[in-house]
């Protein structure tokens, strides 16, 4: 009971976090709106940011949605098949029918309670075909291992494809002074001297620091991401393992393009700014605010005003069509599969 409380108030600490984020948003993007309006000779009245808001979502072809909800479903299909080849060699017979569905579920729980759904489709697979819920959440594991890797892949193409771009702004906009050299910028200094002197602190305690609980805690967890990269080796079709893995990837970073074309100021965005973009909306996603709610729209509006000229409130207006797009199939598709598997597993699942 203590636990699930704790577990409540998390959650209800990250959704009051992301909504925070979202209404701050919202409120500067008024402000704004409101000033250049009346500034244009508009009124107080006529000047209204939440009817423009209304009126770009009003606007958004929708068809673009739709193929946006077919790309989730075939990124879902192909993690679905992926974790069939990690789950099968644990000895049990397990249905697509059903790690397809439990993914959608996965999904559905993870848009109230971050990092939940990973346990609660594990809990689906567990109850309709009987593989152990431990084995079950090892699998589970090395598929976020391949998430996070599959991350620093595309944050590391996005820096190599789009350096002009992100070094030209930071160039531009860091605060060295006159520009003159990096090395007398006192943070620069500060940073320097901080890193040296823990460096070396580091050094001098490291035997006292490899006994503490710490870092034993980092130690599991990177043996953990070694040992779970190892089982992919040991897979039948490495191969198409991989591929699903890259397909995945391919499906999200497709959704977020696709829905650049269903909204006029966005449409005529090319891919890298969509590579650039999607970048900083997956490092959203990871703040576990309820499916990134507000730290999603925050940099995603970010990158689109900052780097590639688009005004903050279409920007703002955007960052809320690309993030309620998959939100929602995430929350239609997982309630369907929570309706469907009783329906699919009617003689019961094997109990572990």
């Amino acid at each position: 009971m203590k636990q699930q409380l704790i577990s409540f108030l998390k959650f209800l600490l990250f959704l009051s976090i992301g909504l925070g984020i979202l209404y701050y948003l919202y409120y500067t993007q008024n402000q704004k709106f409101i000033e250049d309006c009346i500034a244009e000779g508009g009124t107080a009245e006529s000047c209204n940011f939440l009817n423009k808001l209304a009126n770009d979502f009003r606007g958004v072809n929708y068809i673009w949605i739709g193929m946006v909800a077919v790309a989730f479903l075939l990124s879902n299909v192909s993690r679905a098949l992926r974790w069939n080849m990690l789950l099968r060699p644990l000895g049990n017979q397990v249905t697509f029918k059903n790690t397809f569905l439990a993914v959608l579920f996965g999904y559905f729980v993870n848009s109230f309670l971050p990092r939940v759904g990973e346990v609660a489709k594990c809990g689906v697979i567990n109850q309709y075909d009987g593989v152990k819920l431990e084995k079950v959440l090892g699998t589970a594991v090395v598929d976020r291992i391949l998430d996070v890797l599959m991350l620093l892949v595309v944050v590391g193409l996005a820096l190599v494809l789009q350096f002009d771009v992100l070094w030209g702004y930071l160039s531009e906009n860091a605060s060295l002074g006159d520009k003159g050299n990096l090395l007398t910028n006192p943070l620069v200094i500060i940073g320097l001297i901080v890193m040296v002197v823990g460096g070396v602190l580091l050094f001098i305690f490291r035997k006292k620091l490899m006994q503490s609980v710490v870092y034993k805690k980092i130690e599991s967890i990177i043996m953990g991401f070694v040992d779970g990269l190892k089982t992919i080796g040991q897979l039948k079709n490495p191969g198409l393992f991989v591929a699903h893995t890259l397909f995945i990837w391919l499906m999200y970073f497709l959704m977020l393009r696709l829905a650049f074309y269903s909204f006029e100021p966005t449409a005529h965005l090319g891919a890298m700014t969509a590579l650039v973009t999607f970048v900083f909306g997956a490092f959203g996603m990871v703040i576990p605010s309820p499916g990134g709610i507000g730290s999603y729209q925050f940099l995603v509006m970010t990158a689109l005003s900052t780097f590639y000229g688009i005004t903050e409130g279409d920007a703002f207006a955007f960052a809320n069509i690309a993030f309620f797009a998959p939100y929602l199939c995430n929350i239609i598709f997982g309630f369907i599969a929570f309706l469907v598997l009783p329906l699919v597993n009617t003689k019961g699942g094997k109990k572990a």
